[in-house]
């Protein structure tokens, strides 16, 4: 049974025609990762206590915080902003 969230992600990937490579989801709980994994999403995973990361080891990426996110993102090139 998938769970809401899940469906939710695969609306919004059928309403916007993206290809599931062009979305990066941030969550960070178990559940919320498993939702985006099971619809073929990239997921980074932003939780704080650090004792919780173990539990998260089906996203792509750990952090701590958003801000180390971010900057992973400028450092692999993956965040490009286009105001034009």
């Amino acid at each position: 049974m998938l769970i809401p969230k899940t469906i939710k992600y695969l609306k919004m990937k059928k309403i916007t025609n993206f290809n599931s490579n062009d979305f990066l989801v941030f969550e960070d709980t178990k559940n919320g990762i498993e939702s985006a994994k099971l619809s073929g999403l990239r997921c980074f995973a932003i939780q704080e206590m650090k004792e919780m990361h173990k539990k998260l080891t089906l996203a792509d990426k750990i952090f701590e915080n958003f801000d180390s996110a971010i900057l992973y993102l400028e450092k692999e090139g993956l965040l490009q902003f286009n105001f034009s």
